[in-house]
């Protein structure tokens, strides 16, 4: 069964099937674009919250991270890194989303002009997704008008 899958990838059965599937589907590209943007906006994030964790981290040599929230429900441990990614993810994207709750703050220099930084790259790649989405959004609104015209051309003439 495995070799049959490679025979299927090495011949053109895979690529053909996916193009008459990307040719009887006009809103793929929307829906592929909107793929994009999400992957785009979740690497960004990512990215910007390990640096945000490297900064963090080298700001605070003794191992205490001011900038942790310490709400109810929410303890982070020491030892837990994947929970400490969590809140660097979480900062990162209210930040570059420019929601901003204000719950986590850069606590010194460091991270303070880390955080300028990150709203600048932010704000030219949050304004780039967003004008990204409104043409796919305007396509997509086109293609809806072009479709409705060929139905009422079609309702027209199966009347005549």
């Amino acid at each position: 069964k495995s070799l049959r899958l490679l025979r299927l990838l090495k011949g053109n059965i895979v690529p053909e099937t996916l193009q008459i599937f990307i040719e009887g589907n006009p809103n793929f590209e929307i829906i592929a674009g909107i793929g994009r943007i999400l992957f785009l906006l979740f690497t960004v994030t990512h990215l910007g919250a390990c640096a945000w964790w490297v900064v963090a981290d080298d700001a605070s040599p003794d191992g205490r991270y001011p900038w942790l929230p310490d709400h109810e429900g929410l303890y982070v441990t020491d030892n837990n890194i994947l929970e400490k990614y969590f809140v660097s993810f979480y900062f990162t994207l209210t930040t570059m989303t420019t929601v901003g709750y204000g719950d986590i703050t850069a606590s010194n220099y460091r991270e303070l002009s880390f955080v300028i930084i990150l709203l600048l790259m932010a704000s030219i790649i949050f304004s780039y997704l967003m004008g990204t989405l409104v043409n796919l959004m305007s396509d997509f609104s086109s293609n809806s008008q072009a479709l409705a015209a060929k139905k009422l051309a079609l309702s027209r003439y199966m009347r005549w």
